[in-house]
């Protein structure tokens, strides 16, 4: 599935910038929350689940109240109805944090009944539209985060299981008010992508009030340069940007971007930088330690890198991606039987995920690599993963364990034929590496 990030850029332009060129105003107000008028209220939806939720209850009844509200918002995510979706946000709040953050033009801050009844009009159609992107029959409470004394704001860190069966990390951020939980801003983080922050690039792209607004298609255009692979291209056009002067939440969008590029061109130390300076920017986002965690393992220094995932499991407890750094950690620290749990948790967490089995068949020693057979029976599409595998082993010459996947696919699917192309590779890299050894063995002397 492509990083929300981009999905969330479509519906923020989508939702803001045609809307927000002044379009003749709707001769009456909307009922439920585009109808709110005046600064900063909610409005009062019926028959609402999470009505009556103390503002400043216990903790387990504020959790139990939060848990009520994704389990009815995961239901009307995917039944698609936009008025049902849109009851869930508060429009008002969206606009009084854009505005703190200084991204809102001035002449939309005149416009804010506009832009209350605009959003409330578009949101949840455009949210409705992402289908299974955004929807999700399962979700899991990580961790509550209260920004006041009276809890009536929190952020909830999430993790969600789709209805594609994938497996998704959210950051919410959610305000009681008028008897009712709602979201104001969230957060995916596997691109460390917030509502608030599209929707100020798309703000910004409409009206160009701001130097740094002229600049904004163009972080757009690194964002989906990087999603699709164009790591020339989004680093040419990162570095056109420095130098320009973005509010802050859109500078650590940057940073975050930079850090994406040197994360997958090798460069560790300065993945680790760039993810720094975006985290300073934007505080505790579990991503930053992620990236750390990743970069410090390639760099060889296990004791940083367990530091970083101790960080990331504090905010959202251990899941597949991060476990797989653990347990490589463990690896590098000569402690096996430490790293071989580490894995085994990662693919009990979500045994869909690819780097954690990529990098547990790599783990296991040549006697033992017969036992990825057992995670391999558990995938929704073997098909789809031995594809993945097959082509990332290839590509390491990594003959040995290409071939323990080709086995264990073959004892799900054994009619397929279709690990055959990838037991064929492994044999030709088999085949160039014994060819190459006598070579090694006459260069031995003379080096």
């Amino acid at each position: 599935m492509k990083g929300l990030l981009a999905l969330l850029a479509v519906v923020a332009l989508g939702l803001t910038v045609s809307y927000f060129l002044f379009k003749p105003a709707p001769p009456q107000a909307l009922s439920g929350p585009a109808g709110t008028q005046g600064p900063a209220q909610s409005p009062q939806p019926s028959a609402d689940p999470n009505a009556g939720a103390p503002a400043a209850g216990a903790e387990a009844a504020g959790r139990q109240a939060i848990d009520a509200y994704f389990t009815r918002l995961g239901k009307t995510l995917q039944l698609g109805d936009g008025k049902a979706i849109a009851a869930l946000f508060d429009f008002n709040l969206m606009f009084d944090k854009l505005e703190m953050q200084g991204i809102m033009p001035m002449e939309l801050k005149a416009q804010r009944d506009r832009f209350v009844q605009g959003m409330a009009q578009q949101t949840g159609t455009q949210f409705a539209a992402l289908g299974p992107a955004m929807s999700w029959n399962a979700h899991e409470i990580r961790a509550l985060r209260w920004l006041d004394d009276a809890r009536t704001e929190v952020v909830v860190y999430v993790r969600t299981v789709s209805v594609m069966n994938e497996h998704n990390k959210y950051r919410w951020w959610l305000a009681h008010r008028n008897g009712a939980w709602r979201t104001y801003d969230m957060e995916n983080f596997k691109d460390n992508s917030r509502i608030l922050t599209m929707m100020g690039i798309a703000v910004a792209a409409g009206k160009r009030q701001e130097a740094w607004s002229a600049k904004m298609p163009q972080l757009m255009q690194a964002a989906q340069a990087i999603a699709t692979g164009d790591l020339e291209n989004a680093e040419v056009m990162l570095k056109q940007l420095e130098g320009t002067e973005f509010p802050q939440v859109l500078e650590s969008q940057r940073q975050k971007l930079i850090s994406d590029v040197r994360l997958q061109q090798g460069k560790w130390q300065e993945a680790i930088d760039a993810a720094d300076r975006a985290e300073k920017l934007t505080g505790d986002a579990p991503i930053f330690n992620q990236v750390r965690a990743a970069a410090y393992v390639e760099l060889k220094q296990p004791e940083k890198a367990l530091a970083s995932t101790q960080k990331y499991i504090d905010l959202l407890g251990p899941d597949a991606d991060i476990l797989s750094q653990v347990a490589r950690a463990r690896v590098q620290m000569g402690q096996p039987k430490e790293a071989e749990q580490a894995f085994l948790d990662g693919l009990k967490d979500d045994p869909q995920s690819f780097f954690c089995l990529l990098q547990y068949a790599k783990f296991l020693p040549k006697e033992r690599k017969a036992e990825i057979a057992a995670p391999f029976a558990k995938l929704k599409d073997p098909d789809e993963m031995l594809d993945r595998l097959g082509k990332t082993l290839s590509g390491q010459q990594d003959a040995e364990t290409l071939l323990a996947v080709c086995a264990a696919y073959h004892a799900v699917k054994p009619v397929s034929g279709k690990e055959k192309q990838y037991e064929t590779i492994a044999q030709l890299l088999q085949k160039a590496a014994a060819a190459q050894a006598p070579e090694s063995k006459t260069a031995a002397p003379s080096e």
